[in-house]
Parts: C-alpha cells; structure tokens; sequence
C-alpha cells in the first residue's frame, strides 16, 4: 500500500512539475550542493560534491588564483545585499585543479571542467550538503532538472524540468559543434530559461552536468543569454575521483542523504515490483480458476441437461407403464369376468341335474 501511495504522489510530482510551464523558485535546502564560484570579475554555477570539492566550468576560473565560492544561499550572491542570508556560508579556494587537457579550441571549450579545493571544511547543514556523481551515463529520455540562477540579474534560485535528446537530435540542432563524448542537449518544458553557465543537472540527487553555451550561440551573440547545451561528467567521473581522493559513493555504499534516499526509494519500488507480482500472479490464478469454474459450469450445464433428459425419458416410460398395467388389468378383469360366468353356469348346470335327479327318483302313479 505505501508502494502504491508514494507511487502515485511521485506521479503527481513529476506531471506537476514537468507539465507546469514555469520556473518553481525553491530554498536552499531542496539543493543544497548548489554553489556559486566568483572568479575576478565573472562567476558560473557549480556543485558541492564533498566537503572539501566544489566542481564547475573550467573556462571561467582557468588563470585565477584564487575563486570565492558561495553555498547555500537562496538569493543569488553575486550581489552584496544578497551575502546576510544566515544560512550562505562563503569560503575561499586553497587550490584550483584544471582538467589537463581543457583546451579552448576556436571558441570551443574542451575538456572544460575544473575541481576548486576549499581552504575548509563546509559546515553541513539542511542548506549544504554535498551531492553524488552519477555513475552511470546519462540516456537519451532521462528526466532531469536545471537549478540555479539566472545570469546578470538578482534573483532567487529556481529550477526547471527538462529532457534528455539522443545524439542525433543534438547533432541535428547544433551540428558538428556538439561534442558527442562530452556534450547533452535537452528539451525544455518552460519558456524561461536559468541561462547562468554551471547551473548543475541533476537525476534522482545525482549530479549528471552542467549548463553551457554552445558555439553557435557564442559565435551569433556577443552576449550569448541562450540555456543551449550541457556538460556531460560522466566521461570524468574517473578523473573526478583521482583528484579529489575519495571513493565515488555508488548506490549501494555509502552513508550520505542521497544514499540513505536512494536506497529507501529503491527498497520501496523493489516493494512495488514485488506487490505487482503477486498481484500478477494473482490475476492469473484467478484467470485459471475462472477457466475452471467455467468449465465446472459448463460440466454442471451439461449434468442438468441429462438429469432433464432422464427425467423425461422417466416420464415416458412410467406413461407407458402406466398404460400397459392398465391393459392388463383390464384383461385381467374381463377374464375374471369369464371364469365367474363359468362358475356360475356351471353352479345352474349343477342345479339343474339335481333337480332331475330328485325328479327321477319319484314313485309312478300308475
């Protein structure tokens, strides 16, 4: 029953959401890995994926320094009236790590991903949290949301839903530009556009790439405001590993929320496959015992249709019993009739002869 239950309310979920046509604002809590990374004068989305990692787009942070990431705020903190929010915390690079073949090549962006390491530990919280990579690639239909911000204007973090293209689709929309190994493309279902370069995509709380342009947008707009393409990490996800030292979580190890969220939903759908099994099984032995009760029916049809026939046949029979017994008594009578003729005539015979006899034996008169 609670399969069925949260079943139907994910269903609700996912329709609302999809189907709605807007951008939902949210607070931090709903993506808490949410990060915003502050490279001089620029600044892309990005994610937390430990608590000592923030992963985002290479070509904005690539010669820096240092970078400033900002976690855990609602309102965009790119603007100073924005950094009291109590639950943001902001923390310093202590090292920047650029993919060692990221390369720009005549405005396209290779490789482009980039690992900043945090000179501290985050405070976890409801609002920062970090999320896992996704292990497994990403497949064309696959539902998945954009959250973040949009570029070059205050507002609060959002998200939207979209859905994964197959490759030729990408390849038909953007032409060879599109990096088959490294780049998705996406339908929207919403007018409006997070149009800030990192925004993360994520499935299920896993983090599966990031918002970027694509080169026919950077080429056609000096100032390019296009959601167009998306990062794929999983080609990376080997490289992530080595430089951060830590072990990918999978879904069956692990400790963190999404885990621990991962493996309550799988039990619970598990629970659901199993229930519709049984219930399956069930429908089935209904089906062979309706076949049976049919063909019961059908035997008992049958029965009664020879049980009528008998009956019938029994009338008959005791019909024309009936009129044989009655000849018979009737013959029986007319010769009963005849012997007590005989008896009589022969008791008048037997009379008659005694009378004679005494009449013979009177003396003669003469």
């Amino acid at each position: 029953m609670t399969a069925i239950i949260f079943r139907i309310i994910l269903i609700g979920v996912l329709v609302t959401s999809c189907f709605s046509g807007e951008i939902t604002k949210v607070t931090p809590d709903h993506f808490p890995y949410q990060a915003l990374v502050a490279a001089n004068i620029e600044s892309a989305s990005g994610a937390l994926i430990s608590t000592k990692h923030v992963i985002t787009l290479a070509n904005y942070i690539n010669g820096s320094a240092t970078v400033t990431v900002y976690l855990g705020f609602r309102n965009i903190p790119h603007y100073a009236k924005n950094l009291n929010e109590i639950q943001g915390q902001i923390i310093k690079s202590k090292e920047i790590i650029i993919h060692k073949n990221f390369v720009n090549i005549g405005g396209k962006y290779i490789n482009n991903v980039a690992i900043v390491v945090l000179n501290r530990t985050v405070q976890l919280s409801s609002s920062v949290r970090p999320i896992d990579l996704s292990t497994e690639p990403p497949l064309p239909g696959l539902y998945a949301n954009i959250s973040g911000w949009k570029a070059r204007v205050d507002n609060p973090l959002q998200y939207y839903p979209v859905r994964l293209h197959d490759i030729d689709t990408c390849i038909y929309q953007y032409g060879n530009s599109i990096l088959q190994t490294q780049e998705l493309c996406f339908q929207k279902f919403s007018s409006l556009s997070l149009n800030l370069v990192g925004n993360p995509l994520t499935n299920n709380n896993r983090l599966i790439g990031f918002l970027t342009y694509s080169l026919r947008c950077v080429i056609s707009s000096t100032n390019c405001n296009a959601d167009n393409a998306i990062i794929n990490l999983f080609p990376y996800v080997k490289w992530i590993h080595t430089q951060i030292g830590i072990e990918v979580n999978s879904l069956d190890s692990g400790d963190s929320s999404s885990t621990r969220e991962h493996k309550m939903i799988n039990k619970i759908l598990n629970n659901d496959i199993k229930q519709s099994e049984e219930l399956q099984r069930l429908s089935q032995l209904m089906e062979v015992k309706s076949s049976e009760c049919k063909t019961c029916c059908s035997n008992i049809s049958d029965l009664q249709q020879i049980v009528q026939e008998m009956k019938e046949n029994y009338g008959r029979v005791k019909k024309d019993l009936g009129a044989v017994l009655l000849v018979q008594n009737m013959e029986e009578k007319k010769h009963n009739d005849i012997i007590t003729d005989i008896k009589r005539m022969n008791e008048t015979v037997h009379n008659l002869l005694q009378k004679l006899s005494v009449i013979s034996m009177l003396p003669d008169e003469t």
